[in-house]
């Protein structure tokens, strides 16, 4: 858009960084990619966070190397934002430094933001690690005939925001397993697509009322 330049200039003013980087947020424009990297040095721990949060937001698809050494940052409200915009990126190329930020093995000193960071890192793993199986999670959630199997693919299809997994879920709504139609709503309720959103309310208005109390 047309306000893009003004706003990267924005970037480069004392005072105004941080508001500039979330009105780019918003706009999600990949023109923005190399003035938030190089915002991933700010001295400022607020603009190095939102910087990171902006990049996971624009950069979808994409492998942003930048944002591994964000996981080591001194901050660990930068280190929280970059695990989680690793996970919504979504690529193994993260696993490595989430996993040592996970397992807590960086000499940092423990702050209240320090467990977050740990555990966003944790929950960005799992992420990961289900996208890397997204095909044969919808095989087991629409055909194995063993419930539990059919849960837990659920289960690990709640931490993926894709597009992808709204009619998968949206099928396992009918499951005749109580525990599969429940996890898959929730599932569906953790995602921000406006098609997820339907599909979940098209589920709570099906026949099953144990799906309708989750």
């Amino acid at each position: 858009t047309k306000a893009v330049p003004a706003l990267l200039s924005m970037c480069s003013g004392p005072g105004f960084e941080s508001a500039a980087i979330r009105a780019l947020r918003q706009i999600r424009s990949p023109q923005a990619l190399p003035t938030l990297k190089n915002l991933l040095t700010h001295e400022n721990v607020e603009v190095r966070m939102e910087a990171v949060l902006a990049i996971g937001e624009i950069a979808r698809g994409q492998f942003i190397p930048e944002l591994n050494k964000a996981l080591n940052d001194e901050s660990a409200q930068v280190r929280d934002a970059a695990a989680l915009s690793c996970g919504i990126l979504g690529d193994p190329g993260y696993l490595p430094a989430l996993s040592a930020l996970a397992n807590g093995q960086r000499s940092y000193a423990q702050d209240p933001w320090a467990a977050m960071a740990e555990e966003s890192a944790a929950t960005s793993i799992r992420t990961i690690e289900a996208y890397a199986r997204l095909d044969s999670l919808f095989a087991a959630l629409l055909a194995d005939p063993d419930p539990a199997k059919r849960q837990e693919a659920a289960s690990d299809l709640a931490y993926v925001h894709d597009e992808r997994c709204i009619s998968p879920l949206a099928m396992a709504m009918e499951d005749q397993d109580a525990e599969v139609r429940e996890k898959a709503a929730f599932a569906l309720a953790k995602m921000t697509d406006p098609a997820a959103f339907d599909a979940l309310l098209a589920g709570l208005e099906s026949p099953h009322p144990e799906c309708a109390n989750t």
